[in-house]
């Protein structure tokens, strides 16, 4: 009898083993969807490889009936996408008492609830404590406005808003939104084809994965994240063509989803494909390796320690990661690629200092800018279009010193992926790169020819306007300003501009039109998102934002650093007063332009083009010069990277 009970006692204790710390289960089932990634350096291996150009996920499309349509569009992106939305979790039955409970006693013990500790709302250089409402503008048929499945677009700003929750960041994707709330939890909607949205929904990809848990939310709707909590709250957010990132308090790096190349996913760790979930991808070793700012391109992620280092994961194609030269980007292994490394500043240039302190940095498509604490741009990646403001067409696969902006005062750049934006200290805007569909906001470019434009000059149609903040896509611009008005301009026809009915393209900015809702609102942040925007807004008679010099003194005493005021107004990089990074899907314009060795084929080429990047605070739109060119570019694969 007692040999009995001691086995039924031991059998249990093995039960409790293998469900707490999952004795019994293999590596597989254990670790599904979490894989701990702390940063250990490698050394650059070096191969030989043919450049290949990125192929854009994000198509941006013409809404004449002859527009081209893509061709192999990813299965994910049908409706059937989200799946069938779920309904809400049953309420917890209430307190109906058992007949056997037993009377309770005359004198009721009176217990003192416990205290509730008040919780305080995030910060970061780039947005401090101010939180607002979302607005959405553009296409939404993939839930990427997250208003639901029968909200396809919205020509003007419409509000989207995350029940009981105050927003402080916004970050937009190629086809997938996030959001920060004032809590620092993380929320997403859109596509989840490739795990860009970080939680279950239905779909044949989680039912794959290992993780699933049998309970899918609505991938049309605002869904929120499970973050870790061992690393602290996340104070800042950043999204691609199909990853996202997150950056703690204490300076680690979550991630999830997956990096392309043109041959399609190529990857998110050197042992996962695609990551469902919330994965730490980088650890700090000492204080000084504690990452304050993170940026995404289209398929790279590039990081700022607090010791001014930066460091880059993802594809190396283009020259995005600053280094991987041209023979390594497709065979190095990717180890060396998918995990973080540092980028190095070798050269020395004459009245430039050979080491150098990076106070800030932005993310284009595929190619990355930086600043330095002595004032001085360097910059990597794509240059077809002379978005770098560097002599030639070829990728820079190495940081360079843009000569172009010496002297100008730049305290913030925004990179598209063929055109470029940068910030004066006195609130100039200045513009160069692709021309087409007006994304330069020059009167005197040639919107018709895609004859590279390199020389940086003033964006025309904003006098009398002192810019906060921009950002570029993949062939929109926008700006704020100081008083918090937006003005976008480029490639309409996705609604992006935020017109109305009108999808005509703009040669010069344009104040966002006003709706009953929008016309009292004050705008914080702008992101651009493959073929959608989103806003955070503020009512106007809050108050305004404090000028740059002000809020660096803000965010150096919140942060215990110097930081730029570049990297102030905006989250990401950028919201009110700088670079964001591109992040949002960034994929495609690039696309656009298969030339040799692009690998992508012409269909997608002509979508990629058209589409726009997301920046923070600065608008992305994707500009039209008709369908005629659009359909020549996809039939002739005009505009290979390598080419004007």
């Amino acid at each position: 009898m007692h040999l009995s009970t001691a086995g039924s006692y031991l059998f249990s204790i093995l039960h409790f083993l293998r469900d707490t710390v999952g004795l019994g289960k293999s590596n597989s089932q254990a670790l599904a969807g979490t894989i701990t990634l702390p940063y250990r350096p490698a050394p650059e291996r070096v191969g030989n490889a043919q450049l290949q150009q990125d192929s854009s996920r994000m198509a941006p499309k013409r809404r004449a009936s002859t527009a081209v349509q893509p061709s192999e569009p990813p299965k994910s992106r049908r409706k059937t996408l989200g799946g069938s939305k779920t309904s809400g979790g049953s309420k917890a039955s209430g307190g109906s008492k058992d007949a056997t409970e037993k009377q309770p006693s005359k004198r009721r013990k009176v217990v003192a609830e416990e205290p509730q500790e008040e919780v305080q709302p995030v910060t970061h250089p780039s947005h401090l404590k101010v939180a607002g409402e979302m607005f959405m503008m553009g296409d939404g048929d993939c839930g990427q406005l997250g208003k639901g499945e029968d909200f396809m677009e919205a020509p003007r700003p419409t509000p989207s808003a995350i029940e009981g929750k105050q927003v402080v960041q916004v970050a937009a994707g190629g086809m997938h939104t996030v959001a920060l709330a004032d809590s620092g939890e993380v929320y997403t909607t859109g596509v989840n084809d490739e795990g860009a949205l970080g939680r279950e929904t239905a779909g044949e990809l989680w039912e794959t994965s290992g993780a699933a848990q049998g309970k899918p939310t609505d991938s049309y709707t605002w869904g929120r994240v499970q973050m870790p909590t061992a690393h602290g709250p996340v104070v800042q957010v950043s999204a691609g063509d199909s990853h996202t990132a997150a950056l703690t308090n204490q300076g680690y790096v979550y991630a999830w989803g997956t990096y392309r190349d043109s041959s399609g996913v190529y990857g998110f760790t050197p042992d996962t494909k695609i990551a469902v979930l919330p994965t730490l991808v980088y650890s700090p070793v000492t204080p000084a390796d504690r990452i304050v700012k993170i940026a995404s391109g289209a398929d790279h992620v590039v990081a700022l320690t607090e010791g001014g280092q930066l460091y880059s994961w993802g594809t190396g194609q283009q020259g995005a990661l600053g280094r991987v030269g041209p023979r390594l980007a497709e065979h190095t292994a990717k180890a060396t690629l998918l995990q973080p490394h540092p980028v190095p500043f070798f050269k020395h240039h004459r009245g430039v200092s050979a080491k150098h302190t990076i106070v800030d940095f932005s993310c284009g498509t595929y190619g990355t800018f930086a600043l330095t604490a002595d004032g001085h741009v360097f910059a990597w990646g794509l240059n077809n279009y002379g978005q770098l403001a560097l002599p030639g067409q070829e990728p820079i696969w190495t940081p360079a010193l843009v000569k172009a902006l010496e002297g100008r005062d730049i305290v913030g750049i925004r990179c598209g992926q063929h055109h470029t934006l940068a910030l004066t200290k006195d609130g100039r805007l200045l513009a160069f790169g692709r021309p087409t569909y007006g994304r330069l906001g020059r009167q005197a470019a040639n919107v018709s020819s895609d004859e590279a434009v390199p020389e940086p000059a003033p964006v025309d149609g904003l006098d009398g306007v002192k810019v906060a903040g921009m950002a570029a896509g993949l062939a929109v611009s926008g700006c704020v300003s100081e008083a918090g008005d937006a003005y976008c301009w480029g490639f309409g026809d996705s609604h992006q501009l935020g017109k109305g009915d009108d999808d005509a393209d703009e040669v010069v900015p344009r104040r966002i039109a006003e709706t009953k809702r929008f016309s009292n609102r004050r705008v914080l942040q702008l992101e651009f998102g493959g073929q959608h925007a989103v806003l955070l807004t503020v009512a106007r008679d809050a108050a305004p934002a404090a000028p740059a010099a002000q809020q660096a003194k803000r965010a150096k005493k919140a942060s215990g650093s110097a930081a730029p005021a570049a990297l102030l107004a905006a989250p990401n990089g950028g919201a009110a007063l700088a670079d964001a990074p591109s992040s949002a899907g960034a994929h495609a314009e690039e696309a656009e332009q298969p030339a040799a060795g692009a690998g992508a084929d012409a269909t997608r080429a002509e979508d990629a083009s058209e589409q726009p990047v997301a920046d923070q605070n600065g608008a992305g739109s994707a500009g039209g010069e008709g369908e005629a060119e659009a359909e020549n570019e996809a039939e002739q694969g005009v505009g290979d990277d390598n080419k004007p």
